[in-house]
């Protein structure tokens, strides 16, 4: 398990490494509109569904924070999670098509009487993470995202994520 988890970080700090290496010469959309919004499954992670805001301080460099949660119920026992997460990506510059690569924290808060689990976790926790992906953001500010989370946490493992979003450019 644990040469899994440096395989994957070596992978992560290469990506890093390159899109830190790579010369900028124009801008990519993420610098035309650079504060948005998204929906995403599994971000922050775990989350369902997160709802997320994002800035974009440099063509290399956005931030993000994100809440999700979920309930269960069951007869009379109800029980509920919420997340709360931040995280910062990295982009290769002038690609508004680039692979990313970010580092996030998340607590998971959890309330009630009945077991319920998200993303292996069952009880109140944090967690950082990486994440490796594929990021597109069009002129218009339409985002589309996806890739896959890795948890530093032992016993959570990792989960894909998907999102999607609009970025505007009243902050630039």
């Amino acid at each position: 398990m644990k040469s899994e988890y440096f395989t994957h970080l070596s992978l992560m700090i290469a990506l890093l490494a390159a899109i830190l290496a790579t010369p900028a010469h124009a801008e990519s959309n993420r610098m035309k509109r650079k504060a948005g919004a998204f929906a995403a499954v599994n971000q922050p992670n775990p989350g369902i569904l997160g709802l997320n805001v994002a800035y974009h301080f440099a063509d290399v460099l956005r931030a993000d924070a994100g809440y999700a949660s979920m309930s269960s119920s069951l007869g009379t026992s109800e029980s509920s999670t919420s997340t709360l997460g931040f995280g910062i990506n990295a982009y290769v510059p002038d690609w508004s098509l680039s692979p990313t690569v970010g580092l996030h924290f998340a607590t998971v808060s959890y309330s009630g009487n009945n077991a319920i689990e998200v993303g292996g976790f069952t009880s109140n926790g944090s967690h950082l993470y990486a994440s490796l992906g594929v990021d597109w953001q069009a002129e218009s500010g339409f985002h589309a995202g996806l890739g896959y989370n890795l948890s530093f946490k032992s016993g959570i493992g990792g989960s894909g994520y998907v999102a999607l979003g609009w970025f505007f450019d009243f902050l630039n």
